[in-house]
């Protein structure tokens, strides 16, 4: 897949669901630099009861969202390391308070920095401007590490940058871009899908509402909101 020139892309918009006036959310317009990327506003509905949580992933079109393979097991292998998917999750970063990552993740990468700088190093200086903006007080976003077995390698160079706070956390027990590759799947090559290990009830099966679509090149960025399954009163 060719390269596109640095200057020549921007994510245009395709549909864009309104969210309703009453709706409390974080976000607005753009700063120039950003919105030269970005055809849109930025706006991430906030939920009242709890911390709203944004999943970012990009997906193959035939669903693999890692290939599995020892050192290259993050989405950059699947989107071909697309310019606008990175800048498209360096935004997200800029406007979180938090990037939430799982150890496997931290021991493919072993050089990553979980900022949005390092997703898009052009946006730098725009996504900082971004965050003040936005009013938030950090300059970047808290690097959340969830481990089940603690392995994590205490040098890595995401875990050390002085401007950038850490939180592991351990435990006994979407936004969706979709690149234009197949990868496949076979008994004795098995591939990460978006769900793995749990098959839902018919029923209790979670949806999702498509809340917008843009496009650039040959790749779809799809965001959607989860809703709860939908209640069957009889025939």
């Amino acid at each position: 897949m060719g390269a596109i020139p640095d200057e020549a892309w921007r994510i245009e918009p395709l549909l864009d669901v309104q969210r309703p006036p009453d709706q409390r959310f974080r976000g607005g317009a753009l700063p120039l630099p950003l919105s030269r990327r970005y055809g849109t506003d930025v706006t991430i509905a906030l939920r009242p009861e709890r911390p709203t949580i944004v999943a970012n992933f990009v997906s193959t079109l035939d669903g693999v969202v890692a290939f599995d393979a020892l050192g290259r097991s993050g989405g950059r292998e699947v989107s071909g390391g697309f310019a606008p998917d990175r800048f498209l999750m360096g935004l997200l970063r800029a406007t979180a308070d938090v990037v939430l990552v799982g150890a496997g993740t931290v021991r493919s990468r072993s050089r990553h920095v979980w900022t949005p700088g390092h997703a898009h190093p052009p946006s730098t200086a725009a996504f900082a401007t971004w965050r003040r903006q936005l009013g938030l007080p950090a300059p970047q976003p808290t690097t959340v590490v969830v481990t089940a077995s603690g392995r994590i390698d205490p040098e890595h160079p995401g875990l050390h940058d002085p401007n950038v706070p850490v939180l592991l956390l351990a435990t006994a027990s979407g936004f969706l871009t979709i690149a234009p590759q197949i990868a496949g799947r076979a008994a004795a090559l098995p591939r990460l899908a978006l769900v793995e290990g749990l098959g839902y009830e018919i029923g209790a099966t979670p949806w999702a509402e498509l809340r917008s679509v843009m496009r650039a090149g040959s790749h779809l960025f799809l965001r959607y909101g989860l809703t709860e399954p939908p209640r069957h009163t009889g025939e």
